[in-house]
């Protein structure tokens, strides 16, 4: 059943606040949460700077940026932001590494993050 808006029958008025903040939540807008403390909403950064090695200021404009972040934020739902996220990450195998004699722990592979923009 598709929300439309409108309180579901037999829901309370916590149900339906709380289905209003995760909703609030999801799609990075201001709410006031279970504390009464307000969260702001979500924004987005200041790029890398002119030292980055990777250039990223070059490569992605601040239009791209902008696109992007609401393009995420406007998915609205936790999943479908974590699956999109997803898609955008590709495991990376290094040229080489450096074994040590005893490891401690294993490493996680490495992961690369691509978004698709229209100047690249």
């Amino acid at each position: 059943m598709k929300n439309t808006g409108q309180s579901y029958i037999g829901s309370t008025g916590k149900e339906v606040k709380a289905r209003k903040l995760k909703k609030l939540k999801n799609t990075g807008q201001s709410y006031i949460g279970s504390t009464g403390k307000e969260v702001k909403a979500r924004k987005l950064q200041e790029p890398c700077g002119s030292k980055c090695r990777l250039k990223c200021l070059e490569k992605i404009l601040q239009d791209d940026r902008e696109s992007l972040f609401k393009q995420f934020w406007g998915i609205g739902g936790i999943n479908k932001q974590r699956k999109y996220i997803i898609c955008h990450v590709k495991s990376v195998c290094p040229k080489y590494a450096y074994k040590k004699v005893n490891p401690t722990r294993d490493r996680s592979e490495n992961k690369a993050y691509h978004f698709q923009t229209e100047n690249i």
